[in-house]
């Protein structure tokens, strides 16, 4: 009996698991002050958000411990079929889910109970990573082995089959989740090629979206003739310096077809296909509009309410923004704008030092596995948070588009705590079996 508990409790990494505590009750806290109202002033009051994000908590709390109890293995063996089922509840709910702020992403159990699977794609879709990319034969690179290359026809990518394997297993749950018309959750999912890079993926594909966001913005912005010399520009510099790299003369060739064919569809995408809240949070974004009153008032009252906060802060309870209801969703994607005002720029710094120190024990603890696929994971997990973290605060700073992004841990939402106590603590049992496990 000792034995086990030793190995369920005493090679837990408490520093995690002292960071989840210290964030969800942060966000807790938090939750409270922005939805305080005369008639709901009882942190546990039920009806009210912060009494169901206490539920949520307990319940979350007690999956985690739960959790601690399987053998990691487990998740291993059973990857592929966990990622099969959430697959299979990304279709569901896009034939019977029910419409919520404009995304087709939810199950409606009460007015009150509501479960977005897209969250816990986040979680299979680490498992896979971790199940593909731990094959001691995987490798992005297809070395010399022409027979291990991608290839489309005649033309022979520098990308392993199995590597591609792993960017389709990515790609599969981010078009499902898009069509719920769920942008925000569906560009979480670019947070595995961050990932990837430490496994050996090739700089290029990086480089290849850097040039594909630059180009979006770029063409929106000015004539599409501009646009298409200056590609036309830099790929015949490319061609010069970087033919050997490319792969040859038919990879440069294909990969021109690509940006002038994406140049030549941006416009017709965004005129025809993004709504028109997307093109004015772009345009927002861009500084081409001064939106004080649509598209930009979440962010624009954000950013007065961080900046009220002065140094110190005016104290718990007491942000005038925040209780005259400035900012819409200010206990979700705009939890942050409450830590600013009440608590001002010393409790905003240390809570993005709480959540960097957070991240970077991730890394560390990844690092330090024995098992391959314990150690993908952990590193998915820590680009996950990485990307939520970065993307959460940069909409309330008015530094990147609001696309509905949790604060993790923080925001109020039952589904994204539990997602997130899924992935966390089920990486705390891989690495308290860290000793036991080799594959």
């Amino acid at each position: 009996m000792t034995s086990r508990k030793q190995q369920i409790i005493g090679n837990v990494d408490w520093w995690l698991l002292l960071g989840y505590l210290l964030l969800v009750f942060f966000g807790w806290i938090n939750i409270y002050s922005a939805s305080y109202s005369e008639t709901h002033t009882s942190i546990f009051d039920m009806s009210a958000e912060q009494g169901k994000q206490f539920v949520w908590i307990c319940i979350s709390l007690g999956m985690g411990l739960f959790l601690l109890l399987f053998d990691a293995r487990i998740y291993h063996v059973l990857s592929f079929i966990i990622y099969g089922l959430v697959m299979v509840g990304l279709v569901l709910v896009l034939l019977f889910g029910q419409t919520v702020a404009g995304n087709k992403s939810w199950f409606v159990i009460t007015s009150s109970i509501k479960i977005q699977p897209s969250e816990f794609a986040k979680f299979a879709t680490a498992l896979v990573m971790g199940r593909i990319m731990s094959d001691p034969k995987f490798s992005f690179s297809p070395g010399t082995s022409l027979a291990n290359r991608f290839h489309i026809g005649p033309l022979s990518f520098n990308i392993s089959k199995n590597g591609m394997w792993a960017i389709i297993f990515v790609l599969i749950p981010a078009i499902l989740i898009l069509l719920e018309n769920d942008t925000g959750t569906t560009l979480v999912f670019l947070s595995f090629f961050l990932a990837f890079f430490r496994f050996g993926f090739n700089w290029l594909f990086l480089i290849t979206g850097v040039l594909s966001v630059i180009i979006f913005f770029s063409t929106i912005l000015y004539p599409i003739y501009y646009v298409l010399a200056c590609l036309a520009f830099i790929g015949g510099i490319a061609l010069l310096f970087t033919r050997q790299l490319l792969g040859g003369w038919k990879v440069w060739l294909l990969m021109m077809v690509f940006f002038t064919g994406f140049t030549l569809t941006v416009k017709p995408i965004y005129d025809k296909v993004l709504k028109e809240h997307h093109r004015k949070r772009i345009m927002v974004l861009l500084g081409q509009e001064k939106d004080m009153k649509g598209s930009g008032w979440n962010v624009n009252n954000s950013k007065m309410a961080i900046g009220s906060g002065g140094v110190a802060g005016k104290g718990f309870l007491k942000g005038t923004l925040t209780k005259l209801k400035f900012v819409p969703k200010q206990h979700t994607d705009f939890i942050f704008s409450t830590v600013g005002e009440e608590w001002g720029f010393i409790g905003s710094t240390a809570l993005v030092l709480l959540y960097l120190f957070f991240i970077m024990r991730l890394i560390w603890v990844s690092e330090r596995q024995r098992s391959m696929f314990s150690k993908v994971y952990g590193y998915c997990l820590a680009c996950i948070f990485f990307f939520h973290f970065f993307m959460n605060i940069g909409t309330a700073i008015g530094m990147a588009p609001a696309v509905g992004i949790p604060l993790p841990l923080v925001s109020y939402g039952g589904s994204s705590l539990l997602g997130f106590t899924l992935l966390i603590f089920v990486f705390l049992k891989f690495d308290s079996q860290n000793m036991h496990i080799l594959r």
